[in-house]
């Protein structure tokens, strides 16, 4: 199995937008707290079919998207991070408390709701 990874870091809110929906699923990002910059270091690795990666947004962010065959694992290690996926909800607060799991094909939104909220998505 080969890795290969990537890092990425920007203030600029269409930079990481784009940066994320590169490495994940596209996605719909809004501002929660009404600021147009982000403070975004994104570290990912590929592990065969797997994205691992770790990444704040520096801001509170609401993300929206659709997961096409695929699954999305969250884990907050600082910050609250409200996910939903089809009929759950849950809010995690820090690790080790996992988000739900969205289901393949299945639409999903998650909030992170702290000024400096940290995940980590696998994919």
């Amino acid at each position: 199995m080969s890795a290969s990874e990537q890092l990425v870091g920007t203030p600029d809110r269409e930079t990481a937008h784009q940066a994320v929906a590169d490495v994940y699923f596209p996605h719909e990002l809004a501002a929660l707290d009404g600021r147009d910059d982000v403070d975004l270091p994104l570290r990912t690795v590929e592990l065969g079919g797997a994205t691992i990666g770790r990444h704040t947004w520096g801001t509170a962010v609401s993300i929206a998207c659709h997961y096409p065959g695929a699954y999305e694992v969250n884990i907050p290690l600082s910050g609250r991070l409200h996910s939903r996926s089809g009929h759950g909800e849950l809010v995690s607060t820090g690790a080790p408390s996992p988000s739900p799991t969205p289901r393949p094909g299945g639409d999903s939104a998650v909030r992170a709701g702290s000024p400096r909220p940290t995940a980590v998505d696998t994919g």
